[in-house]
């Protein structure tokens, strides 16, 4: 359909009405065809696909109004300013067009979509994959063809997959908790190097079996150099101590940065307060089960549980059957496994703590007996009801509708 010209002063006051936060509401599913119908018809709508190298930013602008598409490139140092100087000539020399910027999730992270959002411009990051990409033949793959492809999606559907551009000080507070997660893990490492080092010995026999402290750690050891070598020898006692040299400084920065969390943790607590509104963390750790760990995840993570439609969380955590169907059968297949892989497997676990500290809540009456079986249908059960727990908590978050028969610490001595 043939766009309908409109003069500037009634479009520009037309999408002032019809288009804020409209890419944000068409990625929940919430805008009516009418809108999307508008701004395909009656809004002059142009795609810039952009594919970000380490030296090359490739760019193609794609014009309904043209039939060629124009590639723009930029290269090695300072090709961010260049472009984003670009973008900004472009929209001065053309108020009356809508640009949106694509580009792929990856090394550049979000600050160019925060830029670019500066500019008035809207932007798209996609996992690109979850697109659905059809080849025949050979593929021939390079910077021009990406920024081309990237050109041509459908920016104005919702079935586009995109990914969230959070707040800068939520982004940074994530990365603080995965910091902490990663300390944590080489720490579980180390003491599992050190357990196989001193298996292979004849002191395993009175060995400590379990994870300790690099401290007690090292009086093992001064107590192994006693032995002689008969024991452990001096070059494995050397390995160990090595060992030990890293989990020291592993477990310094853990403590460090744990208290780094909690100055954050309470700084959050403090600005939710100011502004009259219950703190997200202090919400999730009302629920009996859920601890200040989980809790934390959950809220920093995800930001923003009002962006997910009903029904949409337990998506996005990957936590939906796939369906596969063929010559008229149709089957289900395993979960998705899109999303955080770190919330999903919070998600499953808190099932079990769901189970000891709710047990009169109506997901346990629904879904307890066939926890307590074994095998694959206690398997499917605990993914399921992970499914309708997390709907449940986005549901409490952002309308504020209760877990039907879930207890809050509060509420345990009445």
């Amino acid at each position: 359909m043939p766009r309908v010209k409109v003069a500037p002063k009634q479009e520009a006051v037309k999408l002032q009405s019809l288009l804020p936060n409209a890419v944000e509401e068409i990625r929940k599913g919430g805008v009516g065809e009418e809108l999307k119908e508008y701004c395909r018809t009656r809004v002059h709508i142009v795609t810039i696909g952009v594919d970000m190298g380490k030296s090359l930013w490739a760019c193609c602008l794609n014009d309904p109004d043209k039939v060629k598409k124009s590639i723009r490139r930029f290269r090695r140092k300072g090709k961010e300013q260049a472009f984003y100087k670009w973008v900004k000539g472009l929209r001065h020399r053309h108020p009356d067009t809508v640009f949106h910027v694509v580009y792929e999730a990856g090394r550049n992270g979000y600050t160019p979509a925060r830029e670019l959002r500066r500019q008035g411009v809207y932007v798209h990051l996609i996992p690109v994959n979850k697109l659905k990409v059809v080849e025949y033949g050979k593929k021939v793959k390079t910077d021009r063809i990406d920024a081309e492809f990237l050109s041509a999606l459908d920016v104005l559907s919702s079935d586009l997959p995109r990914v969230h551009i959070p707040e800068i000080s939520l982004e940074c507070d994530k990365g603080l908790l995965r910091e902490y997660h990663r300390i944590e893990k080489d720490i579980r490492t180390k003491n599992h190097q050190i357990l196989s080092l001193i298996e292979r010995w004849p002191v395993s026999e009175t060995a400590p079996n379990k994870h300790l402290h690099h401290d007690v750690w090292r009086d093992c050891v001064a107590e192994w150099r006693k032995m002689g070598d008969v024991q452990i020898p001096e070059s494995e006692l050397f390995r160990i101590e090595l060992l030990l040299d890293r989990m020291k400084a592993d477990e310094a920065a853990k403590i460090k940065l744990q208290g780094r969390i909690d100055e954050r943790d309470e700084e959050h607590r403090q600005a939710a307060a100011a502004k009259g509104e219950p703190y997200l963390v202090d919400i999730l750790e009302s629920l009996k089960g859920i601890g200040i760990t989980t809790a934390r995840a959950f809220a920093w993570e995800v930001g923003d549980f009002a962006r997910f439609a009903p029904g949409k969380f337990g998506a996005w955590l990957g936590l939906v059957p796939v369906a596969h169907e063929s010559c008229g059968m149709r089957k289900q297949l395993g979960i998705s496994k899109a999303g955080n892989k770190e919330l999903r497997r919070r998600a499953v676990g808190l099932v079990w703590l769901w189970k000891t500290w709710q047990p009169d809540s109506a997901l346990m009456k629904k879904w307890g007996s066939r926890l307590e079986k074994g095998g694959r249908i206690r398997r499917i059960a605990a993914v399921a009801m992970a499914r309708e727990l997390m709907e449940a908590i986005r549901d409490l978050i952002v309308d504020n509708k209760p877990i039907e028969g879930a207890i809050k610490f509060s509420e345990r001595s009445k």
